[in-house]
């Protein structure tokens, strides 16, 4: 039973004002969200706010990709914390906090489902879930934390993407032609406004360079309406690469956003996508000479074969950069791809964080030993921005300039 998948409809969620929890984030270590090697990352998520009073917690995995075998069944429990008192709600304050998957039968047909779990209602918050999954010998198969944004009725977890086949869709990105539709948490929504921004080939700016931090300014370049009929679309496609703003209520910048980047994200695989990460390794007359290049594949080739000395080590090399390309796609993706991002930057460079520490407002982010002098610490600010909650700007400092090219210097030798 290697490859049991899951389907687990989970909450319901709650009256969870100032609850005074006695325990705090503020020293939990999140490190384990960016790493992709933690099973955590097995588990796929998804809130969807159904009502003002209820919320759901979609979950999905597979056993082989959690690399346990789990026979008797499963065990969820979830913890909820208070963003911004940094606080854990009181287990009395919370319906239920288990969830058993024994049924043999459906652990034999490899899919469960199971109806939403009350608890109480979330007002004008954000939360974050902390799910822990157990086999049913209690011992330990990951933990993971799951955002909640509860601050109004039309933030983006107030809609909930469907396949073509009526499945959660569990990312914020479709591929060119992919059949999807949006389900609505409100009757009285019969019109959803679509506005269409272009696809943006920023890159995060050198950490050494000073940078104001400030959200962009978004224009839309078209818009065009979506018809709701009882609570859902039909099923759409988007065909041109870009960001796309779904709002119920235009007279706020609240809704759904939906990317459309290039065919196989959040892979890199074509000349073209390999080119501009480089950007980050090279000088700027190698990356003009990349980029002028006839021939895309060549100019990408030539580049790491001189850096790294022989075919070998080349193809070691461009195998573990563009993953950590890859996962920090996964991880980091706003407005752009997550590697043209402040913490997708240094991710891909200095690779993923040995410590995380979060706030409602920062992530804090330190490689070495916590205190340890020799560490290193990026601090990252949270951003408001209209089309994302994952937009985070680096705290820059010019004294960092020697560890940027120390950095860069481990992936030329």
């Amino acid at each position: 039973m290697s490859s049991l998948k899951l389907y687990i409809v989970v909450i319901g969620l709650a009256f969870l004002s100032s609850c005074g929890g006695m325990y705090t984030i503020r020293d939990v270590n999140f490190a384990q969200s960016y790493n992709p090697q933690n099973k955590s990352n097995a588990i796929e998520t998804s809130i969807w706010h159904t009502s003002d009073s209820t919320s759901v917690l979609n979950l999905r995995f597979e056993q082989s990709n959690l690399s346990v075998e789990a026979v008797n069944g499963f065990e969820i429990s979830y913890d909820i914390y208070d963003l911004k008192e940094e606080t854990k709600v009181q287990s009395s304050d919370i319906d239920q906090t288990n969830i058993y998957i024994n049924d043999s039968n459906l652990l034999k047909n490899n899919t469960i489902s199971y109806p939403p779990i009350a608890l109480h209602k979330l007002y004008n918050k954000e939360y974050l879930l902390k799910l822990t999954l157990n086999d049913l010998d209690r011992r330990n198969i990951a933990d993971c934390y799951v955002p909640i944004h509860k601050l109004n009725a039309f933030s983006s977890q107030n809609y909930q993407l469907k396949d073509d086949v009526g499945n959660t869709l569990f990312k914020n990105y479709i591929q060119n032609g992919e059949a999807f539709k949006i389900v609505c948490n409100n009757i009285n929504i019969k019109l959803l406004y679509v506005k269409y921004y272009k696809p943006r080939n920023t890159i995060a700016p050198p950490l050494y360079t000073i940078v104001a931090p400030k959200a962009p300014k978004f224009v839309a370049d078209s818009s065009f309406t979506l018809k709701i009929n009882n609570f859902e679309s039909n099923y759409i496609t988007l065909n041109n690469e870009g960001i796309y703003h779904f709002q119920a209520d235009t007279t706020n910048t609240d809704g759904l956003t939906i990317y459309q980047f290039y065919d196989g994200f959040p892979i890199v695989k074509t000349p073209i996508e390999m080119i501009y990460p480089l950007r980050y390794l090279s000088t700027k007359k190698e990356y003009e000479e990349i980029t002028q290049s006839v021939d895309y594949k060549t100019a990408v080739d030539k580049f790491w074969l001189e850096i790294a000395g022989n075919p070998d080590r080349a193809i070691s090399l461009i195998k573990k950069y563009y993953t950590a390309v890859k996962d920090a796609n996964r991880f980091f993706t706003s407005y752009v791809e997550g590697w043209r991002t402040d913490r997708g930057m240094i991710y891909t460079i200095y690779g993923p964080p040995t410590t995380v520490y979060r706030s409602s407002k920062t992530e804090t982010w330190i490689y070495g030993e916590s205190g340890i002098l020799l560490s290193l610490k990026f601090i990252f600010d949270k951003i408001e921005n209209p089309l994302t909650e994952n937009d985070y700007v680096l705290k820059r400092d010019p004294d960092m300039k020697a560890t940027w090219f120390d950095a860069v210097s481990n992936w030329r030798r």
